[in-house]
């Protein structure tokens, strides 16, 4: 055998490795990898963020309230198309009035790796959300993940209104591995109370807003989304750049 064969040889060896590598590598990566963003809006930006989350490798989409404004669903569609059985969507106070109500109004759970996640409808009967996520709860001895569309930490002065503080704080009660994702602010944000994460991401094409730097670890007023891959989680910008992460 000469030298052109066995560097052939070693050649398709390498690429064969590779290959097996690359495999692996999105394997692992595809484990586990939510991506959750909020008031998406059918703007440049907005198609930015989509097509960020496109990119990488989901097992779910998870859109977090305001999928519709003044009755256009044209970015609903378009996730719909992009991620089909993947999506999941909670009801936003911008979506009663339309078809997201029949899509997005009912409460939901699902598990991936040890992980219970719970899509709240925080616009209908709050009493029956918080019924909703007790049984899922204690159906699970795993960590928890609660996605709802208002966050249970308000991002302009800390208030939360009585009703969904009541939810919020019932459901902490339930369970110390908690974490709580939502929408409605315009903005990417993280703040931490007595140990709990509170990620805030509705900033998905929308107007943005201005942060208050004393609620937040972490507040960043730009368009992204938040990529979950448990216990990392991972802020990207709407042109992929990693803002922060946790």
């Amino acid at each position: 055998m000469n030298r052109v064969h066995i560097g052939l040889i070693v050649v398709v060896a390498l690429l064969v490795l590779v290959t097996i590598y690359s495999h692996i590598s999105y394997e692992h990566r595809a484990k586990g990898e939510i991506a959750f963003v909020g008031d998406i809006n059918n703007t440049n930006a907005g198609n930015k963020v989509l097509k960020g989350i496109a990119g990488l490798n989901t097992t779910d989409v998870i859109l977090l309230g305001d999928v519709c404004y003044h009755g256009d669903c044209s970015m609903l569609e378009k996730y719909q198309s992009e991620f089909g059985d993947k999506l999941k969507c909670i009801l936003g106070n911008h979506d009663i009035r339309t078809f997201a109500k029949e899509t997005c109004g009912q409460p939901w759970s699902f598990e991936r790796d040890g992980i219970t996640v719970i899509g709240l409808n925080t616009q209908g009967d709050l009493k029956k959300q918080y019924t909703f996520a007790e049984k899922s709860i204690k159906n699970t001895t795993g960590k928890i993940v609660i996605a709802t569309h208002e966050p249970c930490i308000n991002s302009h002065d800390n208030k939360t209104p009585k009703g969904l503080y009541n939810l919020c704080d019932g459901l902490r009660s339930l369970q110390q591995n908690i974490t709580f994702i939502a929408g409605h602010h315009h903005l990417m944000a993280l703040a931490i109370q007595d140990e709990i994460q509170y990620y805030t991401v509705g900033s998905g094409g929308g107007f943005l807003q201005k942060c208050n730097k004393n609620v937040f670890t972490f507040c960043s007023p730009q368009h992204g989304y938040l990529s979950m891959d448990y216990p990392k989680f991972t802020f990207y910008s709407k042109d992929n750049e990693v803002e922060y992460q946790r």
